[in-house]
């Protein structure tokens, strides 16, 4: 048995794979109405053209979010209104945020060391400083009152240091 490519006229392949591979690509993301990046099917497209692609998308689904949004901001109110509380409920997404979990991290320590250097610079309080951090780590941002004691006894050895 012997296996080789069909030979046409000029003895060359019949199809160019590349070609075919690009149109299955592109019917699929037509298809599945969506974008090749967010397929990571690139067909030699440079890095501007993925991140314009990409925000793209994003306003897509932020479109999307808006209707959804509405809807259950309508049926919770209408659902507490049914229940005899008069009250207008608000709905609202978290931000779509494309960072890793590193840039994440090493955005949230840099604001984090901006509120220590803020209040080692006397430009806000320890306790504003403390309060702003805690919101930071996700934590709730009202200090208990022994942490409050720390912070004014911190705040006064400072002062007291020319």
């Amino acid at each position: 048995m012997k296996v080789e490519y069909l030979k046409g006229g000029n003895a060359g392949p019949m199809i160019d794979i590349k070609k075919l591979t690009d149109i299955i690509d592109t019917q699929m993301a037509t298809s599945l109405k969506t974008l090749l990046t967010i397929l990571s099917r690139h067909q030699r497209s440079t890095e501007t053209y993925s991140s314009i692609d990409t925000q793209i998308y994003i306003k897509n689904v932020e479109s999307a979010r808006s209707v959804t949004k509405r809807f259950w901001q309508r049926a919770f109110s209408l659902s507490s209104r049914i229940k005899g509380v008069q009250t207008y409920v608000e709905v609202d997404y978290l931000p779509i945020d494309l960072r890793s979990e590193n840039e994440v991290e090493r955005d949230r320590n840099s604001k984090i060391n901006n509120y220590i250097t803020a209040e080692r610079e006397s430009y806000i309080t320890p306790k504003e400083a403390a309060e702003e951090i805690r919101w930071t780590l996700g934590l709730n941002p009202n200090i208990s009152l022994e942490l409050i004691e720390m912070l004014e006894r911190k705040g006064k050895t400072n002062e007291s240091i020319p």
